[in-house]
């Protein structure tokens, strides 16, 4: 008999039908024998099929009730721009961020950064705040580029 079953244990359709049958045999035949044993056999049948039926039933309306779930935004699909990696401010214009390249020649790093930030703000960039929600996922995007994507810098590297 083991063997058997072992024959046909790398076959899953078989396997899978085999343990519905045991859980069926068990979960079933469990019941009738509790039930039978203090009812006797025709009314612990009796009792057995009905509770079976009523599982069944409850099941049924559970799943025609929620069968599609809780539903969430359908799902869409964008088209996505090619990532870019912007080392300067003055070619913020070449990477389509910004219109105008800003004036930066001849500025020291934070002056340019200072200027970029305030060429962002005027076309409708906005810094977010440390407390913004928005924040958190913006950052985890940016990190997953950094990182990830371009392997520009490695953990730890830059700051937000």
């Amino acid at each position: 008999m083991l063997s058997a079953l072992l024959a046909i244990g790398w076959e899953p359709e078989i396997r899978g039908y085999i343990v519905v049958l045991i859980m069926i045999g068990v979960l079933i035949g469990g019941s009738y024998m509790l039930i039978g044993s203090n009812l006797g056999a025709r009314l612990g049948f009796l009792v057995t099929a009905t509770a079976l039926a009523g599982w069944m039933m409850s099941m049924a309306v559970i799943w025609a009730v929620y069968g599609i779930g809780l539903k969430g935004p359908d799902a869409t699909w964008k088209p996505a721009e090619p990532i870019t990696i912007v080392r300067g401010a003055a070619k913020l214009n070449l990477a389509e961020v910004l219109e105008v390249a800003p004036k930066v020649e001849g500025k020291t790093p934070a002056e340019a950064s200072e200027i970029a930030s305030k060429e962002l703000q005027a076309e409708g960039w906005r810094l977010l705040e440390e407390s913004d929600p928005q924040r958190g996922q913006a950052v985890a995007s940016a990190d997953k580029i950094i990182q990830v994507e371009t392997e520009e810098f490695k953990l730890g590297e830059y700051q937000t």
